[in-house]
């Protein structure tokens, strides 16, 4: 059960403002108890394994979750992966040699 003022979608993703969850959110489950404080999306490009860092609102802790979208595809991305979380920043690294594809990521954080 979704209980929130206000969602909207774009890109098939939900963003949410002002409530609580109290079961699934973009396919991750979270306690009844949890309410989500931030909740961030926005674009960037791939960089390969040299990674970009994305600057985000500072959410007051490492411990959010963010999902990468590849937009679309151009070259070998390869493997995704998130590393230097910080609590206004985290980096995106790719495997492969694509440096031009643009992706989307959202973030949540959540206090449990």
């Amino acid at each position: 059960m979704i209980n929130t003022k206000q969602i909207s979608r774009s890109m098939n993703y939900a963003t949410i403002t002002g409530g609580s969850i109290d079961s699934t959110v973009i396919g991750r489950n979270v306690p009844a108890s949890a309410a989500f404080t931030n909740f961030q999306r926005g674009t960037s490009t791939f960089n390969g394994p040299n990674g970009i860092t994305v600057l985000i609102d500072d959410v007051g802790t490492t411990d959010y979750q963010v999902t990468i979208q590849p937009l679309s595809q151009s070259g070998f991305i390869g493997e995704i992966s998130i590393e230097s979380k910080a609590a206004n920043s985290f980096v995106v690294k790719n495997s492969g040699t694509d440096t031009t594809t643009q992706f989307g990521w959202i973030l949540n954080a959540a206090i449990v």
